[in-house]
């Protein structure tokens, strides 16, 4: 798909037609935790889908192993369970093992932010300034990236767009989400954007003409 041109983000940024999502699977939640998978989606205002990027993320074995697997220098125990179930520490493992050093060609973290970037190049062209980022507890994201993927991180924005506003500000006017908004909970980058699109879309049919 071909994206605007970057003159259509030159006079008002903070108003853009199209929003950038992000949602980041991790080892955990500081900073440093390796990143496991990135997704980026790119809708309308209103949400609806115009292109998507996602990827898991590979290491050479070495490191793999003393971070997928349970026990004192790998996972917890909850996210061991979350993402053996949801399939993701398969993926990464699969993404990782070529060679005795080496993630299969693509996946390595570096390859993965380029590809990122490519694809946002794809979309919007070459901006002196990004979109801001849109997810849910964005700066979390924004911090791992930050930290591990420096050249993706400096593309966006530094304001910055998070549904978990939106639902604290449902809760101080007395409305809950309805049955629109996808709780499901998958911990998936782009099934969990997904879910936090539906809240925006909530969010802009229940509150904004309320707020």
């Amino acid at each position: 798909m071909m994206g605007l041109a970057p003159e259509s983000y030159a006079i008002r940024m903070d108003v853009a037609p199209e929003m950038v999502w992000v949602d980041l699977e991790t080892c955990g939640l500081l900073p440093e935790d390796r990143v496991l998978e990135i997704g980026i989606q790119v809708t309308n205002r209103h949400g609806d889908e115009r292109s998507t990027f996602q990827s898991v993320v590979g290491y050479a074995d070495f490191v793999l192993s003393d971070f997928t697997e349970l026990g004192p220098r790998g996972l917890s125990p909850v996210v061991h369970e979350m993402h053996t179930k949801n399939g993701l520490l398969d993926e990464v493992r699969e993404a990782s093992i070529i060679t005795a050093n080496q993630p299969r060609a693509g996946f390595a973290r570096v390859d993965v932010e380029t590809r990122a970037i490519d694809f946002l190049t794809m979309n919007f062209g070459y901006l002196d300034v990004g979109l801001p980022m849109a997810g849910a507890s964005v700066q979390f994201d924004r911090g791992v990236l930050n930290v591990q993927m420096r050249r993706l991180h400096n593309w966006f924005h530094y304001r910055q767009y998070d549904v978990s506003t939106l639902l604290q500000l449902g809760d101080m006017t007395g409305n809950t989400p309805d049955e629109s908004v996808q709780r499901r909970g998958f911990h998936r980058s782009v099934p969990d954007i997904e879910d936090e699109i539906s809240v925006h879309r909530w969010a802009m049919q229940r509150l904004v003409t309320q707020v």
